[in-house]
């Protein structure tokens, strides 16, 4: 007589199952973060003027479209580009401690970039920015 409870046994690779997708997923994940570090890395740094159309690595100094900054949401400071991430710890009756993101938000206004030589107009929508 069938049930259609997993004996006991089978728990066993339903688990390794579970274990082994998860493994998976962490090493695509992996591998594609090393694979954009990897390319981010050997991408030189070129000058805005001889920069070519495509995936192109620029440094300068970042100012406002029309010398009117935005403001930055939680701190209200002068600024051209914005990022931020609200996590929050959490807890549950045995005592573990976890954080959850409970808001996150990337302003998507056009700056301007200039390296001295020229300047250029920055979408920031799929750029990826590291202010320093």
């Amino acid at each position: 007589m069938h049930t259609g409870i997993l004996h006991p046994a089978q728990y066993y690779w339903v688990g390794a199952a579970l274990c082994a997708a998860v493994a998976l997923w962490a090493l695509y994940r992996c591998f594609g973060n090393l694979w954009r570090n990897r390319l981010v890395s050997d991408t030189p740094l070129v000058r805005i003027r001889s920069a070519a159309q495509g995936y192109v690595k620029l440094c300068g100094r970042a100012a406002a479209v029309n010398d009117k900054p935005l403001a930055a949401p939680l701190s209200s400071r002068p600024c051209v580009w914005w990022r931020y991430q609200v996590d929050q710890k959490s807890g549950n009756a045995k005592g573990e401690t976890r954080w959850e993101t409970i808001d996150s938000g990337r302003s998507i206004d056009l700056f301007v970039l200039a390296d001295g030589d020229d300047r250029c107009l920055v979408g920031p929508v799929n750029a990826e920015i590291t202010p320093t």
